[in-house]
């Protein structure tokens, strides 16, 4: 690599990762041995470890990144700015995804308190430094173990702190006025405070931090609104997917179909609106949505990925069945626009091939 660049670093690392995982470690590796400064690096390779399967490691990598921080990078990251949230939103994925809420929301809230120094070595044993984190880390362990969101020595004033300190930051990061380096963490923010509130308050209250910024006139650009829009439908998702979770199956889709409304050619959202409803067992509104909004719109998806995605939907719609007519009709809708015929016949023959099956 003659220059050292982050765009280009993060595709070359991502292509290793879909060739091999240890590949691209060592790209990794490799590559953060000569940019040491760089979180974003740092987030990149705790992903990679996490998509291993070595989540402790995983979190190791995380703590050493925020070890390492400047008096520079706190300093930014007080503000809402630096690349600092991208490291405390990949953790606290990390152990949401790890069923370890409340390890979640002590990483939120050490994140908004701005004391590094509370992390400890983030391996099985420790989350924070000293008696206190040992007792603190046993609280945690208890609160995940009883698969309770809320963790008990969380007290409500924490809580009121925790949340005035991201609603001035993501007021920050929206501010037309501020740098670039603080207006481009405003889902990263959000994200958090989303989290935060889910784990701590419940659905209804990370559904509200979603509503609230992805209003029209929050004034955070399109694709921010894309990203958001994502974050809300794994939300849901998770939620919908968690054992004994309670919702109302309205909700869930009216945020959906409000996501695909705004980019009906974002196929993440569809498959998370696609699969949701397939556990309520509702295909004829995932046909409906699709027909009506992707379609049918003139303002539906561009090309042939809206039809691509109907056909793949409708011939996995129930397991081990599907409607031979319905497949047909799809095919011939879809020959009759111009912009979808390159990429439809390979489709075609092998639809044909698993309709006559």
């Amino acid at each position: 690599m003659f220059h050292w660049d982050l765009t280009y670093s993060l595709y070359s690392i991502s292509f290793e990762a879909s060739q091999n995982t240890k590949g691209a470690i060592k790209r990794a590796k490799a590559i953060l041995a000569e940019n040491r400064d760089s979180l974003v690096l740092w987030n990149a390779y705790a992903r990679l470890e996490r998509q291993r399967g070595k989540t402790a490691d995983g979190r190791k990598v995380y703590h050493t990144a925020l070890s390492l921080s400047s008096a520079e990078v706190r300093r930014q990251s007080a503000l809402g700015g630096g690349d600092v949230w991208t490291l405390f939103r990949g953790w606290a994925e990390l152990e949401q995804s790890e069923g370890r809420p409340a390890h979640a929301v002590a990483i939120v809230a050490v994140a908004a308190s701005g004391d590094f120094d509370r992390l400890g070595p983030s391996d099985r044993s420790l989350l924070f430094r000293g008696a206190e984190g040992r007792q603190a880390h046993l609280r945690c362990a208890l609160a995940d173990s009883l698969i309770q969101p809320t963790a008990p020595y969380f007290s409500p004033l924490q809580a009121l702190q925790t949340r005035q300190v991201f609603s001035e930051m993501i007021a920050r990061t929206l501010d037309t006025a501020s740098p670039t380096s603080i207006r481009r963490n405003s889902t990263n923010l959000i994200y958090l405070a989303a989290l935060f509130e889910y784990l701590v308050t419940g659905l209804k209250a990370a559904c509200d931090v979603y509503d609230r910024h992805l209003d029209a006139s929050s004034g955070i650009p399109a694709a921010g609104k894309e990203e958001l829009h994502l974050q809300y439908a794994d939300l849901l998702f998770r939620h919908v997917t968690a054992p004994r979770s309670t919702f109302q199956p309205g909700q869930v889709r009216a945020v959906l179909e409000r996501g695909i409304v705004a980019f009906p050619s974002n196929t993440a959202l569809l498959s998370y609106f696609a699969a949701t409803e397939s556990r309520m067992r509702y295909q004829n509104r995932v046909r409906k949505v699709l027909d009506d909004v992707v379609l049918g719109s003139a303002t539906g998806a561009k090309g042939p990925n809206g039809f691509l995605f109907a056909i793949w939907a409708e011939l996995r719609a129930v397991k081990g069945r599907h409607n031979e007519w319905a497949v047909r009709n799809l095919f011939e809708r879809a020959f009759d626009r111009p912009e979808s015929v390159p990429r439809l016949p390979p489709c075609s023959l092998l639809a044909r091939g698993r309709v006559a099956d």
